[in-house]
């Protein structure tokens, strides 16, 4: 049988009702997921505990899926600079009203410096990434020091918009894949959820390592 190259109007087309469909799922997804968030002010005690177990030495910080700044607002409060991305561009204008610096970016490729910031603190957000790999190694380029995520645990692994939880043992496997082994692994008990934190350090001997073969 002999095959046809489509026209570029029939490409149009075929774009067009694509665009219709995925339009359609994601309304879907945003429907079923309206109801599955937990106000910012109901999450105060677990961003007070994630910022008391940031280690020392730790000046600048990045907020991945910052919502409406409330993490970054108690970061500077105990003398953190801190700059917050998302694709949330509604709740990142609220965040800039309020006088924080909120960035319209997508978590998986980052507009920053390699090594920019001291530590990238990610609370369920990473969950929602469609290519994690992708988004860990995005981390592992503009952190400096350390990585912080915070993931529920496996019962919310059913919420419309998790596509992925990770297993502890998953992310340790992940983490030194990319030579940023687990460092700490601990669990916060919520009224809501069991909720996990993981926190990455980059292998330094293994950077030291590169170094040397680069000057070689």
């Amino acid at each position: 049988m002999e095959s046809r190259v489509r026209t570029e109007d029939e490409k149009l087309e075929m774009l067009k009702t694509m665009k219709g469909t995925l339009q359609e799922k994601w309304d879907m997804m945003l429907d079923i997921s309206a109801q599955e968030d937990v106000p910012s002010k109901d999450q105060i005690s677990q961003i007070n505990h994630l910022i008391d177990n940031i280690p020392a030495g730790v000046k600048k910080v990045l907020v991945v899926g910052c919502g409406d700044g409330t993490e970054m607002a108690r970061l500077v409060a105990r003398g953190y600079e801190a700059v917050g991305i998302q694709v949330n561009k509604k709740a990142n204008a609220i965040a800039r009203e309020a006088g924080l610096d909120a960035r319209d970016m997508d978590m998986h490729f980052m507009d920053f410096e390699n090594g920019e910031f001291d530590l990238i603190m990610c609370k369920d957000c990473f969950k929602q990434s469609m290519s994690p790999t992708i988004a860990f190694a995005e981390f592992c380029r503009v952190a400096k020091k350390y990585i912080m995520i915070s993931e529920p645990d496996m019962t919310w692994a059913w919420k419309a918009r998790n596509y992925q939880l990770f297993t502890p043992e998953q992310f340790s496997i992940l983490g030194n894949k990319f030579g940023w082994p687990l460092q700490k692994f601990w669990v916060l008990d919520m009224s809501y959820v069991q909720q996990h934190n993981y926190l990455f350090k980059k292998d330094i001997k293994e950077e030291d390592d590169e170094s040397a073969r680069s000057e070689g």
